[in-house]
Parts: structure tokens; C-alpha cells; sequence
């Protein structure tokens, strides 16, 4: 099996909402994972609501031991 490698960063500019609701989540194991949400400033609970899904997207790709459309 051929190895990849990525480097990667994160920079979220400040938007005209009072806080940031983005999240970014990156797991790295037999299956990477790079996870981007959009909190949609102005919604209720969308810092919280885009934390849980980068949470949701990287432990299934934690559990996951190879990449699959299911």
C-alpha cells in the first residue's frame, strides 16, 4: 500500500458575527480524515452544533480501518 503524507494548517477569519461557530477536526491513523463545519453565525447553538459534528465525522473515521462509500 502506498503512504501519503499531508500537511495541514487552519485560519478562520473573523466573520461579522460576535463569535466564530466554525470547527475543524483532523484524524490521522489508516483513515484521514479532514473535517470542516460551518456554524452558521445567527443560528442557536451553531458553535456547539459544528463542534459535534467535526466530533461525529472524526470518530467514525477513528473507527473506520479502511475507506468505503458506506
Amino acid at each position: 500500500m502506498k503512504k501519503y503524507s499531508c500537511d495541514h494548517s487552519a485560519l478562520s477569519l473573523a466573520g461579522t458575527g460576535k463569535e466564530n461557530e466554525d470547527a475543524l477536526g483532523v484524524t490521522e491513523g489508516a483513515v484521514s480524515c479532514f473535517v470542516l463545519a460551518d456554524g452558521l453565525g445567527g443560528h442557536g447553538n451553531g458553535a456547539l452544533a459544528s463542534r459535534l459534528a467535526v466530533q461525529a465525522a472524526c470518530e467514525t473515521c477513528k473507527c473506520s480501518a479502511e475507506l468505503s462509500e458506506d
